[in-house]
């Protein structure tokens, strides 16, 4: 049994792995990310939904209600617009292409699709919101290929204000992006079927299949859905059919019958299937209230939990987002489908009232069963089943979107050069009026960008240097070390880009930024039984900054303290009160806090007294003094200090075999150096890790 439940995991690790590197394609990162921009607008639209919904039960007029419905559709009609542009923005931003134009061009593409689907064929709205996602996706990559051609180029002349020559640029690429759009578009309008498709396909018997029409429905709507193909309009005729049969339930009843003919009706699917919307997602909302701690996850549950009592779920389609998340296909395609297999047995065995009475879809969860069964306790009951079975369904996905919530896979530099402009434009403002330091400075801040947008062509990544107990050869922790890597592979080390980040005041993002790649990849060995330190650097600025702190001590909180901070000598004496009062923080999460660099700075002993550290790195200038006897001595007395202290010791820089057998004497130490590794690629550590061990196992037989 064992071996199977190992295989099962097996089978399951190497399945998410899958996933996360399908969901980690830039085309569906661009895709989550855009539709993340579009939330607000959405909270906006649902809340009036559900506003006019409140107002219409409470008896308001219908002249009211039906400001608040137009609102709604107003603002449901340029959702597909809005998702464009932020998608578009998004993919621009990966293609290092101007946002503007890209934006534009792509909205006048999707209004041009638009007219096409009114001409030409009315059934091909259904798939308008696919549409929208995708143009942007394919549309925007051939505009910059075409951009990158000089052939497209009409500004041609350096001296030319670059945002009018990106513009002017744009010109030539738009018109024939948009000929191709219109060309692909036409095409594929004219082979969509008609609206009434579905019944050329399917011939559903809706009193003797109760099953195979419900399981169809749920599975073809979530399908839809997924792919961002509105799943109600797409699957209308089968609704019109369900319509009918609870039509036929209704006029049974009140003709004096008791049973039922047509069990699977449109109320049972509002009822008992569809709770919360499409995919049943009120049971994710729930399940993700019940499974993770993940602030921004919490927040999003929170936001959407009263809309989906509503069966509002934009929210969540859009937020999480569901639409292309292979990471909550599954869920969103079974949960209904489970609904659907629960509620019609129970109506079959006489448990509960099968649904006659026609609710309206946006009805308040439980309220809406109680009245589409006629007053049926059971009903009540057996919703909360369906709604429980459906939280433990997708409680084990909601691990995958904490992953999503808290990863920061590597950036592309150029998505970081806003903040750069932002800071450029803010100095502008403040400069001196002196002609000459104005030039001065303008031509410092042209070379800045110079390199900036030469680190455009580069991904930021980590790589992680082991730290070996020198007395077991037992792989301990890893320091994570950020580098810089271009499409051809050729690696660049932060001394080479790390001053421009200084200067541009991106520290800051970067910092987040490592703390967040450097607690996923914790949390992903941590999944895989690799339990071990990872140690990070966090900059001067973004220990002294209250912000940057808060977000740190946000995402450290998911990693349960695998994650140390390294503390530099420049942090600690930038504004010793409150880098004092960050690192208590810090610490108070469980957060080990390490002093880098020791014995290097002046007054590198007064820092222990000052801070509550855990640890202290001995920097690589005594391991090569070590040779000395006075080089000895010192070392020994650091040793000596830090177990005073109950201190542990991380030793760098050790690269001979001679070195290693000097620091041998120190019983709590930790290794790191190239005699063991160097820096390695997060998939390369579980391998490193269990080569040491099984040496050590060795070893120790040996022994």
């Amino acid at each position: 049994m064992s071996v199977l439940v190992d295989h099962l995991l097996s089978v399951v690790r190497a399945m998410d792995r899958k996933v996360e590197a399908l969901a980690a394609k830039p085309s569906l990162r661009a895709i989550r990310d855009g539709l993340l921009g579009v939330v607000p607008c959405l909270i906006l639209s649902a809340t009036l939904l559900v506003l006019a919904v409140c107002l219409e039960m409470l008896g308001v007029s219908a002249e009211r209600v039906a400001v608040l419905n137009q609102l709604y559709d107003r603002i449901t009609a340029i959702t597909p617009y809005l998702v464009t542009a932020s998608i578009a923005y998004m993919v621009a931003i990966q293609a290092h292409l101007p946002r503007l134009p890209v934006m534009f061009l792509n909205l006048t593409y999707l209004a041009c699709v638009s007219q096409l689907m009114e001409h030409y064929n009315g059934a091909a709205r259904i798939v308008f919101l696919l549409s929208a996602i995708l143009i942007p996706i394919w549309a925007t990559r051939a505009l910059a290929v075409l951009h990158a051609k000089p052939w497209c180029h009409l500004a041609r002349i350096e001296g030319t204000c670059g945002t009018v020559r990106e513009t002017m640029n744009f010109i030539i690429p738009g018109i024939l992006v948009a000929a191709l759009v219109l060309l692909t578009m036409t095409a594929l309008i004219l082979v969509l079927p008609a609206p009434d498709w579905i019944n050329y396909y399917l011939f559903m018997d809706y009193a003797n299949e109760p099953y195979q029409v419900g399981v169809t429905y749920s599975l073809l709507n979530s399908i839809l859905w997924f792919f961002g193909v509105h799943g109600y309009h797409a699957l209308l005729p089968m609704l019109e059919g369900l319509e009918q049969a609870l039509q036929l339930n209704y006029a049974t009843v009140m003709a004096g019958g008791s049973g039922l003919a047509y069990s699977m009706n449109s109320a049972f699917l509002g009822a008992f299937v569809f709770i919360g919307g499409s995919g049943a997602t009120l049971s994710l909302a729930l399940a993700i209230l019940c499974s993770t701690r993940v602030p921004n996850l919490v927040l999003l549950a929170m936001a959407s939990l009263p809309l989906a009592l509503m069966n509002v779920n934009e929210l969540l389609l859009f937020g999480l987002p569901v639409i292309f998340n292979p990471r909550l296909l599954l869920p969103f395609v079974l949960v209904p489908v489970l609904n659907v297999l629960v509620g019609q047995t129970a109506i079959e065995l006489g448990w509960v009232q099968g649904p006659y009475i026609n609710v309206p879809f946006n009805s308040p969860v439980l309220l809406n069963v109680y009245l589409a069964t006629g007053g049926d306790p059971g009903a009540v009951v057996l919703q909360l089943v369906n709604l429980t079975l459906g939280i433990l369904l997708y409680r084990p996905f909601v691990s995958g979107l904490e992953t999503r919530f808290v990863e920061g896979q590597a950036v592309i530099a150029r998505s970081i050069e806003t903040l750069f402009a932002r800071h450029v434009e803010e100095a502008e403002h403040g400069a001196r009026d002196t002609v000459t330091d104005g030039l001065r400075e303008r031509k410092s801040k042209l070379q800045l960008r110079q390199k900036l947008d030469e680190l455009g062509d580069y991904e930021f990544l980590l790589e992680y240097q082991p730290q070996v107990d020198p007395h077991t050869g037992v792989m301990t922790g890893v320091e994570a070390l950020v580098r810089a890597e271009n499409s051809a592979g050729q690696l660049l080390l932060p001394s080479r880009f790390m001053p421009q980040l200084e200067q541009g005041g991106m520290m800051r993002a970067m910092d987040i930024w490592v703390v967040r790649e450097a607690c996923r990849q914790a949390n992903e060995w941590a999944r895989a039984g690799y339990r071990f330190k990872v140690s990070i650097n966090l900059s001067a600025e973004g220990l002294c900054d209250a912000r940057v702190v808060d977000d740190v001590i946000e995402l450290l909180s998911t990693c349960q303290g695998q994650v140390a901070l390294e503390i530099t000598e420049q942090a600690l004496t930038a504004e010793p009160a409150i880098v004092k009062h960050h690192i208590d923080r810090i610490r108070g999460i469980g957060v080990q806090v390490y002093i880098d660099d020791f014995g290097t700075g002046y007054s590198s002993l007064g820092y222990l007294s000052q801070f509550s550290v855990d640890a202290i790195k001995i920097d690589r200038s005594f391991v090569l003094a070590l040779d000395s006897d006075k080089g000895g001595k010192v070392f020994s007395g650091i040793l000596g200090f830090a177990e005073a202290l109950e201190l542990d010791v991380i030793i760098e820089g050790v690269e001979t075999r001679e070195q290693l057998a000097h620091v041998m004497v120190a019983n709590r130490a930790s290794v790191q150096g190239w005699l063991f590794s160097r820096s390695l690629r997060s998939e390369q550590i579980p391998a490193f890790a269990d080569h040491a061990a099984r040496m050590a196992e060795e070893s120790r037989c040996q022994a």
